[in-house]
């Protein structure tokens, strides 16, 4: 078996997400609600890798009670589960994260 390097582990009432340093996730639990993130409401006893943000770098996770919240290394954001809950609290601040240029940005004025 892999050995996985779990760099923040998220935890809802009753399910788990783990995000790996590479930015992969695992999750595992009750998915009601779809907040798994797995396309249904099946419950996993064991951790299955999310394939959903295959090619883009998960930097956060964050679970509620019946809800999952992914930052990821795009100016989106993405959530599972009941919306009806993340509706109920508003959003004040939104965050977009942008990746590093590749090539240094140098200042002509200096």
């Amino acid at each position: 078996m892999e050995e996985k390097k779990v760099e923040h582990l998220a935890f809802g009432r009753s399910h788990v997400m783990a995000l790996e340093r590479g930015g992969q996730v695992h999750c595992w639990g009750d998915g009601k609600f779809g907040c798994l993130g797995l396309s249904d409401n099946k419950r996993r006893a064991t951790p299955v890798q999310l394939s959903y943000f295959e090619g883009q770098k998960v930097i956060d996770v964050s679970c509620g009670d019946q809800f999952t919240v992914f930052i990821v290394e795009v100016p989106e954001e993405f959530n599972f589960g009941d919306d009806q809950l993340i509706k109920k609290e508003p959003i004040t601040t939104v965050y977009q994260v942008k990746k590093k240029p590749k090539t240094p940005v140098v200042d002509p004025n200096l």
